[in-house]
């Protein structure tokens, strides 16, 4: 006993872990490049593990999605989670948004412990914006955009204003610049850090000590 997964939960974070294909070289997700480029570019060089609470997060928003596409109506979404693909400034941007309709509204949803307050996570908005600067390129522009936070008690929609597509182009060729930058982004303690699996090689690259600590939960929301 000792570990708090059943056999079932610890089958879908294993199926869903095994998901997560490698990518085809000059290749990036919209989730590695909103992420922390010093975390993504260490998680592709160095060993890591990862506990069965750490990968929960992501098991649970597999089952948030696919109670939400099952009670869909057949022809509602125009694309449901969807793999979509561009090029900028010479590598792949590929991402896959939760779903978007006939009316250009794009949606995404979050499974998330405590809903936010004042508005959606700037992540989450993040997302959001290279989402629909994605499908502008496939031909799909978007019209508006959402964010739907889910809790095990209640939901909450946040409207999204979508930042213009050149700004949100220029903003994601400065990050793929410093992914691919042969110098190993710089340490900055952030969010993420929590989180991180590579952290332990991240902050002795840096230098830092690392005092013993204990691991936190995982993330309150999925990304």
């Amino acid at each position: 006993m000792g570990c708090q997964q059943s056999p079932e939960i610890l089958r879908g974070i294993v199926a869903e872990l095994a998901t997560d294909t490698p990518l085809p070289p000059n290749t990036w997700r919209v989730t590695q490049v909103i992420s922390c480029p010093r975390k993504v570019r260490l998680m592709a060089t160095v060993p890591y593990t990862m506990t069965p609470a750490q990968a929960y997060w992501l098991y649970r928003g597999t089952i948030i999605h696919a109670l939400i596409n099952r009670h869909r109506e057949p022809g509602e979404a125009v694309f449901a989670e969807e793999r979509f693909r561009a090029n900028l400034g010479g590598v792949v941007l590929t991402g896959q948004p939760d779903a978007v309709f006939a009316d250009g509204h794009l949606v995404d949803y979050k499974s998330t412990e405590w809903l936010p307050k004042n508005g959606p996570n700037e992540h989450h908005v993040a997302q959001l914006n290279c989402y629909a600067w994605l499908l502008a390129q496939n031909a799909h522009p978007v019209q508006s955009a959402e964010i739907t936070y889910i809790t095990l008690r209640e939901t909450r929609r946040w409207a999204v204003k979508l930042a213009p597509l050149a700004e949100t182009e220029k903003g994601l060729r400065q990050r793929i610049k410093t992914l691919t930058h042969k110098t190993l982004p710089r340490y900055v303690k952030c969010w993420e850090c929590n989180y991180c699996s590579v952290r332990d090689a991240c902050e002795e690259l840096a230098g830092r000590d690392r005092p013993k600590r204990k691991r936190p939960p995982a993330p309150d929301v999925d990304w």
